[in-house]
């Protein structure tokens, strides 16, 4: 038997996430993430005044370096402005159409 759940905008998955029907992470980035291209590839800010970014959904760091508790590598947009981490990205990519694309 097949369970479907339901999400924001009468989407169903096929349970194969670990979100919550409610998931806390979820704060309207479908406003600016939904179907748009996300490309794996290690850290670097968008800006140099910037040393860091967080996922866009959990808030875990992203640094450049060896930084204790942060994550080095991730899918950010193509602009380098908005970050996800893999867990992030496995759990809310069938929910936002996510394309992916090839680190330059």
């Amino acid at each position: 038997m097949i369970v479907l759940n339901r999400t924001f905008a009468n989407h169903y998955t096929l349970g194969c996430t670990v979100r919550e029907p409610n998931d806390w992470r979820l704060t309207n980035q479908e406003h600016y993430l939904k179907g748009v291209v996300l490309v794996w590839h290690r850290y670097s800010p968008a800006s140099t005044s910037n040393d860091h970014d967080h996922c866009s959904f959990c808030w875990t760091k992203f640094m450049a370096g060896s930084v204790p508790e942060t994550l080095q590598e991730g899918y950010s947009t193509v602009d380098r402005e908005h970050w996800v981490c893999k867990t992030c990205y496995d759990d809310f990519a069938d929910l936002f159409e996510w394309k992916g694309g090839c680190a330059t």
